[in-house]
């Protein structure tokens, strides 16, 4: 994760890559990385770990819009809605409105 906090900026701690393969007949390749400071919060007071999750769900919603950006347009938008709106709901503004990653599971359930 990382790229926490709010502001008007969009921060793109994550960076994507998809490079196709030299020979057109073999399979992609997709390369997802994520430099941010992702760390265990599990041993932090309950009280705490929310606000620290809450943080982490902004940086996945982050990577979510940069790798919709990089989508070439193909498939079904009811592919694609989930993801959209996993990010939608994980980039708010004010980090208590943002879901969880249990809720942000369910979202992209229904992209199958």
């Amino acid at each position: 994760g990382g790229g926490g906090g709010g502001g008007g900026g969009r921060k793109r701690p994550h960076r994507a890559s998809l490079r196709a393969a030299a020979d057109e007949s073999a399979a992609a390749t997709a390369k997802l990385s994520d430099f941010g400071a992702a760390f265990y919060y599990g041993g932090l007071p309950a009280e705490q770990r929310p606000a620290f999750e809450r943080m982490e769900a902004r940086a996945f919603g982050l990577l979510l819009e940069e790798l919709l950006e990089r989508h070439d347009g193909a498939g079904s938008d009811a592919l694609l809605a989930p993801l959209r709106e996993a990010a939608a709901a994980a980039t708010r503004a004010r980090p208590e409105e943002r879901p969880g990653f249990s809720a942000l599971a369910r979202m992209l359930a229904g992209s199958g």
